[in-house]
């Protein structure tokens, strides 16, 4: 048990409770320790040159079944992630909106809000985006983001320890190699979708409602949206359903920046979502600090107008 404790401490996480059996992150309890002598533990820090995603996957290598836990170096982001053969299947976090029962609810009480409808009336735009699974990628990718500087920690504890957590139904489950190749693939386009899209200052206006089907959706607009194509793949239609959500966010008030902070869906999720419609012409990006002064009646007009007729 003084071993187990000792690594623990370590970590972001604390045991309390009876005999020091209540894994923690800060006041909210995560998982018991059933067997403190059978749990094995793993503990590492992130280096100069070695970074938290090569950590990450040099552990769960083997496909482990545990509790993963990651902390930044000043202790204010930390995550605990449940792991089933290396299979993201939970996780919980020390910050707003970082469990998922109360991230889903939040993401439906959004989307009602920015669209002006009852919470039972956008069950199946918000349902499309399987927000359970959505939830356990965002919340994993940015707290790998965040943590990934010297003096993070990396906690691996497998066996005898009960999560204590909302799961991830069986075939929503996603493998952590399919993660750690998503963090990839963000960190390689992300600066070249930000440079695309501009400043993240401008605001959105919508133009037309977006299609349910992605193939109707016209391209008026030379900025290309990444992923979609002619004859959408997978990943393509992924994406226009998070396009058809976050239009619900572009109300010709607010810039590019509040939209992915309202979204819920990470940075990268909502301004790919963004591009899509940009590209497909159902909104424009308007940069106040560009437009002359003279234009702002004509403007306020044409976007009242606009809204009206999406109303």
């Amino acid at each position: 048990m003084a071993a187990l404790e000792q690594v623990v401490g370590c970590s972001a996480a604390t045991l309390a409770g009876p005999e020091g059996r209540l894994l923690c992150l800060g006041p909210e309890p995560i998982a018991v320790v059933a067997n403190p002598e059978a749990v094995g533990a793993l503990i590492a820090r992130v280096g100069a040159t070695t970074g938290l995603p090569t950590l990450l996957g040099m552990l769960t290598s083997v496909r482990p079944t545990g509790i993963l836990l990651v902390g930044s170096p000043d202790g204010e982001h930390s995550l605990a992630v449940e792991l089933d053969a290396g299979r993201l299947i939970g996780a919980v976090g020390s910050l707003p909106h970082q469990s998922m029962g109360g991230w889903v609810g939040e993401l439906h009480r959004r989307y009602a809000d920015a669209r002006g409808l009852e919470l039972d009336d956008d069950a199946e735009v918000v349902r499309s985006l399987r927000p359970d699974r959505a939830f356990l990628q965002e919340v994993v990718l940015e707290a790998l983001t965040v943590c990934d500087e010297p003096g993070g920690s990396l906690l691996l504890l497998e066996a005898e320890v009960q999560w204590l957590h909302e799961r991830l139904a069986p075939d929503h489950a996603q493998d952590i190699g399919f993660v750690l190749m998503e963090l990839a693939r963000r960190e390689d386009e992300g600066a070249e979708l930000e440079s695309r899209l501009g400043p993240l200052t401008a605001v959105v206006t919508p133009v037309s409602t977006p299609p349910a089907d992605p193939q109707r959706a016209p391209k008026m607009n030379v900025v290309p949206s990444g992923d979609f194509e002619d004859h959408p793949d997978a990943a393509a239609r992924a994406q226009w359903l998070d396009a058809r959500y976050v239009f619900a966010f572009c109300d010709g008030v607010i810039d590019v920046q509040s939209i992915v902070e309202l979204a819920l869906l990470g940075r990268f999720r909502t301004l790919s979502a963004i591009a899509a419609l940009l590209h497909r012409g159902h909104i424009r990006l308007v940069d106040r600090a560009a437009e002359p002064g003279d234009q702002d009646v004509e403007s306020s007009e044409e976007l009242a107008d606009l809204i009206a007729a999406l109303s």
